[in-house]
C-alpha cells in the first residue's frame, strides 16, 4: 500500500506544469535580432532575411511597439517571446519588406477589393506576434493596450481600417488548378508563391482555428466585404512554451482581416472578454 501511495504522489508530481511569468517591454536595440527571428515566422511566403530585418526596423521606429519577454533576460541578449505594434500602411509602403506583405496580398485577392482600400484609404497595419500559443490573457491585454496608446497619441494618424494577419491552422491542399477566368500566367505566378495554398470557406473557421485568440476577435469584426484569402508560409514553424515545434506547423497559413474604425470599439469590448481582469474592470 505505501508502495502504491508513493507511486501515485510521483505521478502527481510529474503533472506539475512551470508557470513562466512574462515582462511587456518597450521595444530597443537589444530586441532588434529576436524580433528579426519573430518576423521569421510571421512574415507570409518564402523566407527572407532582408525581409525580416526590415519589418523588425520599422517595429523599433514605431512608437506603440511592446514586445513580450521573461524577466531573466538580459539587456545584451534578450529573447523576445511576443511583439505587438501598430504601423502606418501607406507612409511605409516604399520598405520592400511591407511592399512584398502588399503585393501578396494583391496576387490573391482576384476581386482587388484589399488593392482599392490600400490605394485609397489610411490603413494602420497592426503586427502581431508571439513564438507561443495560447497566453489568451497576455494577448488581449497587449492588444487592448495598443489601441489605448494610439488613442491618448497626441500625434497620430486617423486611420479608417485596421490590417491584422491572423494566423490559422488548417489542413493545405495542392491548388493545381486555374481559378475561374485566371490567365495561365497569373496561375504559374501564384503557384510560384507558394506550391501549395490552402483551400478554406468562412464557415471552416471556428475560434480554435486561430493560432492568437484575439485574432478570432478580428475576424468577427472584419469588414464582410473583403474575399476570404489565405497566404501560405511555406517555411515557418511554430513552437509550443517549451521551444518545441508544434505538429502542425506545416497547415499554418494567414488571412488578411480589414477592420473599419468604426468597429474598433466592439472589437475592443469583445476582445476584453477573453481575460477575466478586462471583463470585470
Amino acid at each position: 500500500e505505501e508502495e502504491e501511495e508513493e507511486e501515485e504522489e510521483e505521478e502527481e508530481e510529474g503533472e506539475e506544469t512551470t508557470e513562466i511569468d512574462y515582462d511587456c517591454n518597450v521595444m530597443n536595440k537589444s530586441h532588434l535580432k529576436p524580433v528579426m527571428n519573430l518576423m521569421d515566422w510571421y512574415i507570409p511566403g518564402e523566407a527572407h532575411p532582408d525581409a525580416s530585418e526590415q519589418l523588425a526596423g520599422l517595429c523599433l521606429g514605431s512608437p506603440f511597439t511592446t514586445v513580450l519577454c521573461t524577466p531573466d533576460d538580459s539587456p545584451e541578449e534578450s529573447e523576445v517571446h511576443g511583439l505587438i505594434t501598430l504601423v502606418d500602411l501607406k507612409a511605409q509602403m516604399s520598405v520592400p519588406c511591407m511592399k512584398r506583405i502588399v503585393d501578396m496580398i494583391n496576387m490573391f485577392d482576384d476581386r482587388k477589393y484589399f488593392q482599392q482600400i490600400f490605394d485609397t484609404k489610411c490603413v494602420g497595419f497592426v503586427i502581431n506576434e508571439r513564438t507561443v500559443s495560447g497566453l489568451q490573457e497576455l494577448g488581449a491585454q497587449l492588444f487592448v493596450n495598443l489601441f489605448d496608446e494610439y488613442a491618448a497619441a497626441k500625434k497620430k494618424v486617423q486611420f479608417d481600417y485596421f490590417l491584422v494577419l491572423a494566423r490559422i491552422t488548417l489542413a493545405r491542399t495542392d491548388d493545381d488548378q486555374p481559378r475561374k477566368g485566371e490567365p495561365q500566367k497569373k496561375k504559374q505566378k501564384r503557384k510560384a508563391a507558394s506550391p501549395s495554398v490552402a483551400c478554406i470557406a468562412e464557415d471552416d473557421l471556428v475560434s480554435s482555428s486561430f493560432i492568437n485568440p484575439e485574432n478570432w476577435c478580428c475576424w468577427q469584426s472584419r469588414a464582410a466585404q473583403a474575399p476570404l484569402i489565405t497566404l501560405p508560409h511555406p517555411e515557418n514553424v511554430h513552437r509550443n512554451q517549451e521551444g518545441e515545434v508544434v505538429d502542425d506547423s506545416s497547415k499554418h497559413v494567414s488571412i488578411p482581416l480589414l477592420i473599419e474604425s468604426s468597429r474598433l470599439k466592439g472589437l475592443l469590448t469583445d476582445v476584453k472578454k477573453l481575460d477575466a481582469y478586462f471583463a470585470t474592470a
